[in-house]
């Protein structure tokens, strides 16, 4: 369940340095990835650590991200410097010579300064729940965002929520 808002009609800069950067990571372009990037990002990863694949990709430790393949369903924005892309993973692999496809869902949670990306919530097979405190005592939440990729393929999921 998201609010409603007129705004999300037209793609903002924000949103564009977003889908910039998963362009970029498909094509494997890292110049055009370092230009949406802040000069450092901060991350944050939740899943099994065998499935931190963006930020593995990022800092060098896997050198081909075509071996998983970040399939954007959805990009939201939740507010000027906050915004969600959810989507499947496919990772392809080889066992005794047969190649094998598995599907994860993953959630990037993004937080942008200056239309630039510096901090990355990376979260695997789960569902995310973004809310709004309206008081410091948070008797009540506003849900701004819901992941909804998870739930079509497993109802077992841990349900997480991110208070911003």
């Amino acid at each position: 369940m998201c609010l409603a808002d007129a705004s999300h009609a037209k793609d903002s800069d924000a949103e564009k340095s977003v889908r910039q950067f998963y362009d970029a990571l498909a094509t494997g372009q890292c110049g055009k990835l370092r230009k949406v990037l802040g000069a450092q990002v901060e991350h944050r990863f939740y899943g099994p650590p065998a499935e931190m694949k963006l930020f593995s990709y990022l800092s060098g430790l896997i050198k081909d991200v075509l071996t998983f393949k970040f399939d954007v369903k959805s990009v939201y924005r939740v507010n000027a410097n906050v915004i969600t892309v959810e989507g499947i993973g496919l990772l392809c692999c080889s066992r005794r010579g047969t190649a094998h496809v598995s599907k994860r869902s993953w959630v990037h949670v993004w937080f942008l300064k200056a239309n630039k990306l510096v901090e990355l919530r990376e979260y695997y097979d789960s569902i995310v729940n973004i809310v709004s405190s309206k008081s410091d005592a948070y008797p009540n939440l506003s849900t701004l965002w819901q992941s909804k990729t998870s739930k079509l393929y497993m109802s077992s999921y841990p349900s997480l929520l991110l208070i911003i």
